[in-house]
């Protein structure tokens, strides 16, 4: 029923058309039409306004001889439905090779004229096949199957993931040093390897993507606003002093990683990138398993110094130790709920040792 709603043009035309398109009175079903609607705001979202080949031949929108001419039904017919079936291998195919494939009657040649006419109309670099666009892969999907909604998630993902290398120069201007690609790959992965919880996933998100509101950020945006660290009162509050360079932060940082020093028994020198994201310099000789909790314990204290983030005074080593004894018991709920009692025990058992001798 709704697939008749645009008569006399097919519901599958005004999908594949570009924007904007109007309807006017075609479509009266007002279900059609709000989900036309939303379909519209997604393509002007990601900017997907140009013409698809997905569309069909007879009864298309944007092609008044399919909607008035009915000797279009017969190409239907025959097979040939489709725009995308006017190309062979990547080129606009002549009408020979069209008869000869689908049988069309020569008194068909000039409707193919005007529907050669009418795609160079339309599609740039003509006669060549440009590319599929993600509104053709999405209807080119077979929806029955499971596992159809991930597909069109992975292309709707594929659409909003946009380039990250300007984030990536901006963090190497701010340390003062280049991130090779393992190390800058190294540091997208811990955004939800640091931790299997989503709060913690999102704070390292905010933390890469540089989303917390800094004072030197806000000075930029109000010129009444002053920049300076509320910490230290020297320097501009910048991301990387507010979670790194403060030299009040500077005790808070050494004994956390002297802690990482004395469990592992191998020197752990205080790195921004460690601090920042979690990453250890490539080559230091720990296994996964302990690569895994620097990262997570990393990560709290990254959380401690957000929870401090208006305060003059800096985040305790004390808390710190706090926090992550705190965290243990959901640790070993996530290693049992996934089969790996003992990797809880190697992971974790050197901290709760290492902690009890210490006197905090």
């Amino acid at each position: 029923m709704e697939s008749e709603s645009c008569k006399p043009a097919a519901l599958s035309s005004v999908l594949c058309s570009s924007l904007p398109v109007s309807l006017g009175k075609r479509c009266a079903n007002p279900i059609v039409k709000q989900s036309l609607k939303i379909c519209n705001q997604f393509r002007l979202a990601f900017s997907l306004r140009g013409f698809s080949l997905s569309g069909p031949i007879n009864q298309n929108i944007l092609f008044p001889p399919s909607l008035n001419d009915g000797a279009f039904g017969i190409w239907h017919s025959l097979g040939l439905s489709s725009l995308a079936q006017l190309f062979f291998d990547g080129t606009f195919a002549s009408f020979s090779q069209l008869q000869e494939k689908f049988n069309l009657p020569q008194s068909q040649f000039f409707r193919y004229l005007q529907t050669r006419n009418f795609v160079r109309a339309n599609t740039p670099g003509f006669p060549n096949r440009p590319a599929n666009t993600a509104i053709e892969s999405i209807l080119e999907l077979n929806k029955l199957p499971r596992g159809a909604i991930s597909d069109v998630y992975a292309i709707n993902h594929d659409l909003q993931n946009p380039s990250l290398v300007p984030l990536k120069t901006r963090w190497e201007k701010d340390l003062g040093e280049e991130l090779g690609e393992d190390a800058w790959e190294s540091v997208l992965h811990r955004v939800h390897l640091s931790s299997f919880s989503t709060r913690h996933s999102l704070i390292q998100f905010k933390v890469v993507h540089r989303i917390h509101w800094s004072g030197a950020k806000l000075g930029r945006i109000f010129s009444d606003f002053d920049p300076t660290c509320v910490r230290c009162k020297v320097e501009p509050a910048t991301l990387l002093h507010m979670f790194w360079g403060c030299h009040k932060l500077s005790d808070f940082w050494e004994l956390i990683f002297k802690c990482f020093s004395d469990i592992y028994d191998t020197v752990i020198d205080p790195s921004p990138l460690t601090a920042l994201f979690g990453v250890l310099p490539m080559g230091t000789p720990l296994s996964r398993i302990q690569l895994d909790t620097v990262a997570y314990t990393t990560l709290l204290a990254r959380r401690l110094i957000l929870q401090n983030w208006k305060m003059a005074a800096p985040p305790s080593y004390k808390y710190w130790v706090r926090d992550v004894l705190c965290s243990l018991k959901l640790e070993k709920i996530q290693f049992n709920s996934r089969g790996n009692p003992k990797l809880f025990d190697e992971a974790w058992a050197p901290f709760r040792s290492y902690f009890k001798q210490s006197i905090l």
